[in-house]
């Protein structure tokens, strides 16, 4: 899906006209006034249906932004292609804007290969050493390669 690489690299209000969102007070401990004012924000990302929150700051713009991060993980994580297209970075920090984009693609070689390692590695033009230690730094990623080796049948993988 061509689509998803636009949302992933699109900016902020761009990925916004396409989401619903809803302010409201979050719910426990953070002091006075977290209790207040509708600070925390849940986005629903309308073509698909993906949801995202945040309420982390007490600022409602902070928590549309950190929102709109998490937003973008949860499509990278989702939302497959059947177009291969090139990593030409493996060296991109989980911080970079580019990262959702670079977790979804390196989800695509692994879904295409049956979350295979050593064939998705091959693939990818790195050892299967040097793959399970860029999946080993995001556990949100281990956990989403483990869950589809677990649907292909195979062992999970054991952090180092």
């Amino acid at each position: 899906m061509n689509q998803r690489n636009t949302w992933l690299t699109s900016s902020d209000e761009d990925l916004f006209k396409s989401c619903r969102m809803q302010a409201y007070k979050a719910s426990g401990h953070g002091g006075q006034k977290v209790n207040k004012t509708s600070s925390a924000v849940r986005i629903v990302h309308e073509p698909t249906k993906i949801e995202a929150t945040s309420s982390e700051s007490r600022s409602q713009h902070e928590n549309r932004h950190h929102a709109l991060w998490k937003l973008r993980l949860k499509i990278a994580m989702e939302i497959r292609s059947d177009i291969s297209f090139p990593i030409d970075n493996f060296d991109i920090g989980m911080s970079n804007p580019r990262y959702p984009l670079f977790v979804a693609q390196l989800l695509d070689e692994l879904h295409r290969h049956g979350f295979r390692l050593a064939e998705s590695a091959k693939s990818l033009g790195l050892s299967t050493g040097q793959l399970v230690r860029l999946l080993e730094r995001d556990p949100e990623l281990w956990q989403k390669v483990n869950s589809g080796r677990r649907n292909n049948g195979m062992k999970q993988l054991i952090a180092s």
